[in-house]
């Protein structure tokens, strides 16, 4: 086996967990995105006017008074903040996740292709150490192997 191909095989086997790690971290992301479409949905139908806890972390909750479920409040970076519908913050998460379901589909032709080539390179190494291996398998014989046989078994019967 060259050097060559075990660096190769190192490379690409290194660079195919990576892709595996980022498909993992693409699931977690669209499963929160999920998570936050179904919270917008559950917001938009709070009664107005009445006291509601409402979540700031996970376990941690304020307690107030929805004066409107009609109006989000958006960060659109640098400290701005834009009000939203909750339409339109939907519209936005959509196309988010949009997104990053178009990542996942390019890591995972990336990761395919990965492993199309890793499967290349073990064959061409397996091929390699055949052909330099001098043992041969069951069954292949050369003809000074045929003509020893021959002559052992002339022995064994004399």
């Amino acid at each position: 086996m060259k050097q060559a191909d075990i660096i190769e095989f190192q490379v690409r086997s290194k660079e195919l967990e990576q892709v595996q790690e980022y498909l993992g971290k693409l699931g977690e992301q669209q499963t929160e995105v999920a998570q936050l479409l179904a919270a917008l949905d559950a917001f938009a139908q709070l009664p107005t006017g009445e006291e509601t806890l409402f979540p700031l972390a996970n376990g941690i909750f304020a307690q107030g008074t929805l004066a409107t479920n009609a109006t989000l409040f958006l960060n659109i970076g640098e400290g701005v903040i834009v009000p939203r519908t909750v339409v339109e913050t939907k519209t936005l998460i959509t196309e988010q996740l949009g997104k990053l379901q178009e990542q996942q589909r390019l890591a995972t032709n990336h990761q395919e292709e990965l492993y199309q080539q890793l499967v290349a390179l073990e064959q061409r190494v397996s091929r390699e150490l055949a052909e330099d291996s001098p043992v041969r398998s069951a069954g292949s014989s050369t003809p000074e192997d045929t003509r020893m046989t021959r002559e052992k078994n002339a022995d064994r019967k004399r």
